[in-house]
């Protein structure tokens, strides 16, 4: 019985995880182009007297197959949590927001009053919006599903930590997040169950793609403008408009422009074996280097990341560029 528990308990968990996987990719919006072993519905051939309006009811309902590409960002992503869990489990200390293992106590408390932890901190919370939950041991803002990063290695271990330190309460649960009651401010702790909170904030209508302006933005140089495309130099990559944060933002882009004008940080990004480590790692070097390189931005570069990232342009370049599409199509 206790095996056949397990294996349940197992089995919700990939389906939460997968679900949180899939939920990131349609915010994100990722689109995948229709590919091999996709559900395509075949054309049904009318025989004599049969009628075209059919009882679909009675059909029996196609089990939803997933596309490689969403198949592929699940993998990676089990992946990475395996990876992070095995070596949360050699860890003597850890810091869960910045993915970081430690093996004396007084090392995590040099992190912790770092420049690396304190960026971490101090983003997360102010890109956080009302009706978001976080889990304020680990500054980890869940998405749905918080018992998987409730129940985690990951966060158990860092809340033994912070208890070490001194920085959390013994006795206290810590498996029960924190709600967002307005934008940049944690409130208390939320004690109900999870479906419960998800009723009561049903009308707030809460987006987990924050505003770009949070993210450290680099490169910009080598993007220009090829019809109604955009391309990328360094990445040799060329996007849409409406993928742009996708691209900036993205692991390649940054560690591109590392490895062009910052080898020091791309060889120490380069040689961690944690992917979500790495992330983290990079986003804290983005952000300096966007610091750095504040005074030697260019016109050109202040106007297009202006376009890219300020709500009030971006929003009216997206409505001409539907705009313009509907036009096509009508034509």
């Amino acid at each position: 019985a206790e095996a056949t528990m397990a294996e349940a308990t197992m089995a919700e968990a990939e389906i939460a995880t997968e679900n949180v996987v899939m939920k990131e990719c349609e915010d994100l919006n990722v689109t995948t182009p229709m590919e091999e072993g996709d559900n395509i519905a075949e054309p049904v051939t009318m025989g004599e007297g049969e009628s075209k309006t059919e009882d679909k009811s009675k059909e029996p309902k196609k089990p939803f197959k997933k596309s490689k590409s969403k198949q592929r960002h699940l993998e990676l992503h089990k992946k990475d949590v395996e990876d992070m869990n095995a070596m949360v489990a050699e860890a003597n200390f850890l810091c869960g927001t910045c993915v970081l293992p430690f093996d004396t106590l007084e090392s995590l408390r040099e992190h912790r009053n770092g420049e690396e932890h304190q960026y971490h901190c101090n983003r997360r919370t102010e890109m956080l919006v009302r009706g978001q939950v976080i889990c304020k041991i680990c500054m980890h803002v869940i998405p749905a599903y918080w018992g998987s990063h409730m129940e985690s290695p990951r966060h158990s271990v860092t809340t033994a930590s912070l208890i070490a330190l001194g920085e959390a309460e013994e006795g206290v649960d810590y498996t029960k997040p924190f709600k967002v009651i307005e934008n940049g401010v944690i409130g208390d702790q939320i004690l109900v169950k999870e479906e419960e909170y998800m009723e009561e904030i049903k009308d707030l209508n809460i987006s987990r793609v924050v505003a770009p302006r949070f993210n450290p933005c680099i490169g910009l140089k080598y993007i220009e403008k090829s019809g109604h495309r955009y391309s990328c130099k360094i990445c040799d990559a060329v996007f849409t408009f409406k993928m742009r944060a996708w691209h900036i933002n993205s692991e390649k882009h940054r560690m591109n422009y590392m490895k062009d004008r910052y080898p020091a940080y791309y060889k120490e990004c380069k040689e961690l074996k944690i992917n979500m480590r790495r992330k983290v790692l990079l986003m804290f070097y983005a952000a300096k280097v966007e610091e750095k390189e504040k005074e030697q931005t260019t016109e050109e570069e202040k106007k297009l990341k202006a376009l890219f990232f300020d709500p009030e342009l971006f929003e009216a370049e997206d409505k001409r560029i539907d705009e313009e599409k509907k036009k096509k199509k009508k034509k």
